[in-house]
């Protein structure tokens, strides 16, 4: 007697060998499970787009968990059962954030460059504020670009 109604199972590592794909014995035990009643469905970490290609080789095709559980639609119709996303505007503030951050951490970077390159080079005072100039306005045009400010 058959006991289980569902399978969950993760893609990445799991039921996908090393070339990305369901291996024959993982395709054989999911059609068997199929055949038999049991739903499959798969639970990944992966985009929707990327992880639907690997259900079609079932007959009742069930929605994927995808996007670490931020999403559920169904493969075929693309109906979305569930999402729970970032509002749009929490988003940008941690975009914003996270270039405020590399550009400090570019910044701090280019700045060891420079020193160093003074240090074993034995550049005039002059000569680094005019290079630490020119490095800080690359860096300000480039987030400039970003239209954030």
């Amino acid at each position: 007697m058959n006991n289980y109604k569902l399978i969950v199972t993760d893609m990445d590592g799991t039921v996908l060998g090393g070339d990305h794909k369901i291996t024959e014995e993982n395709m054989r035990a999911l059609k068997e499970a199929d055949e038999r009643g049991v739903k499959v469905v798969f639970a990944t970490g992966r985009f929707h787009d990327s992880a639907k290609e690997h259900v079609t080789f079932l007959e009742e095709v069930m929605p994927i968990v995808s996007s670490n559980g931020a999403i559920i639609k169904h493969p075929i119709t693309n109906e979305v059962l569930y999402c729970n996303s970032i509002d749009k505007d929490i988003s940008l503030k941690i975009l914003y954030f996270y270039l405020i951050l590399c550009y400090f951490i570019l910044y701090n970077f280019f700045i060891t460059i420079i020193f160093r390159f003074i240090i074993c080079n034995g550049c005039t005072f002059y000569n680094n504020l005019i290079f630490i100039k020119i490095i800080n306005n690359c860096i300000v045009h480039i987030f400039s670009r970003l239209n954030f400010y």
